[in-house]
């Protein structure tokens, strides 16, 4: 389950998710301390093989 960084709070609401490379982002704010977040979601090794194509 993804946390508030700043509260520590698991009471959130997803504003809005888009793609980033290998990642999937999620913008979230926190019902309780109101601040705003991204969360990444995918693997690394994922990152690294794109960034390696794209070096050629």
């Amino acid at each position: 389950m993804v946390r508030c960084p700043f509260c520590g709070s698991e009471d959130l609401t997803l504003i809005s998710s888009w793609k980033y490379g290998a990642f999937d982002v999620y913008r979230y704010k926190c019902n309780k301390c109101g601040n705003k977040f991204n969360y990444y979601k995918g693997k690394i090794t994922e990152l690294k093989n794109q960034n390696q194509k794209t070096k050629k």
